[in-house]
């Protein structure tokens, strides 16, 4: 078991950031003739293929992590790995950052984070995530299905994700039994998308306000409706607003003269006054629109997301 331990944001920026740099070299490497191979599949009653971190709200939280990983080649065996090796230690250093921020989001509750074949950013910059993406599915079903039966102990819980994470939370909602889903206080698809297939599914129900529970919570933020990133919202059919939690187009305001919108036609946070302060990575300039601000939802909102996990675990 990987406990929360402090170290500097800064350190761990570097180290997401520089994971990251790694796709400069990955994208030119022509793949044809490359074999696909598969990581060993994770063993969940194996404490180091969790992070878990200890809250004082009655509730637990099981969070998906988002895309933090690159295809790794072997161009003299002529093999590509398009997954993350949960027991490569570079590979897990490069989660690092965002177990902290899901730390700052979530932390109040006890946080479990499994670690996870999760499909890596070539996956989704070639438009082929739907082809690797049932092998990630699976880990996390059996990931949630053993914390179900060895950690959560029938308590109330949350299912959150962001961006791959929130794919994740999306499907294993779909899946809720009906006895887990009455212990679900609300599902928070951060950066993804819920689409008209998937709210035929009884327990995909929108939220509405701050407070309902069982509720799915979905949100992706741009500046324009052109920048919407189309691999992560392309037909999606939820927006609420997580600063003022309303669906209708109320303009919400942030420090520093931000101002967040739910544009209820395209369904997506329009956000103005930002431009310049995101988190900008040139390597992902050819991947995400001009305009998104995908790699920045987690820290515009993070205060925002703590604070209503609190309301709405006081609530249920």
């Amino acid at each position: 078991m990987r406990e929360e331990t402090p170290f500097a944001m800064k350190v761990a920026i570097r180290l997401f950031l520089g994971s990251i740099i790694i796709l400069i070299f990955a994208v030119v490497v022509r793949l044809n003739g490359y074999k696909d191979i598969v990581p060993p599949e994770p063993d969940y009653a194996d404490s180091t293929q969790w992070y878990i971190s200890r809250g004082s709200i009655g509730a637990d939280v099981f969070y998906i992590l988002p895309t933090c990983v690159f295809n790794v080649l072997d161009p003299e065996a002529k093999t590509v790995c398009r997954y993350m090796d949960t027991y490569n230690p570079d590979q897990c250093k490069a989660v690092a950052y965002s177990q902290q921020v899901a730390a700052e989001m979530f932390g109040d509750c006890d946080l479990y984070i499994p670690y996870y074949r999760q499909i890596t950013m070539e996956c989704f910059g070639e438009n082929e995530q739907d082809k690797y993406f049932p092998l990630a599915l699976e880990d996390l079903k059996r990931a949630f299905d053993y914390w179900q039966e060895n950690y959560n102990a029938g308590r109330p819980f949350i299912l959150a994700g962001f961006s791959q994470g929130g794919w994740g939370v999306v499907e294993l909602t779909k899946l809720l039994s009906p006895q887990q889903k009455s212990r679900l206080i609300a599902s928070y698809v951060i950066g993804y998308k819920v689409t008209a297939k998937d709210l035929k599914n009884e327990n995909i129900v929108p939220a509405k306000d701050s407070i309902d529970l069982g509720v799915t919570i979905c949100y992706n933020s741009a500046s324009t409706p052109d920048a919407a990133w189309p691999s992560l919202s392309k037909g999606n059919r939820l927006c609420i607003n997580p600063v003022n939690w309303t669906t209708a187009p109320v303009p919400a305001r942030l420090p520093g003269g931000v101002t967040v919108v739910a544009d209820t036609l395209n369904k997506i946070l329009l956000v103005s006054g930002y431009e310049g302060n995101q988190i900008k990575i040139p390597a992902l300039d050819k991947i995400i629109p001009p305009g998104n601000y995908h790699l920045s939802e987690p820290a515009l909102y993070k205060d925002h997301i703590r604070h209503n996990v609190q309301v709405r675990c006081a609530r249920f």
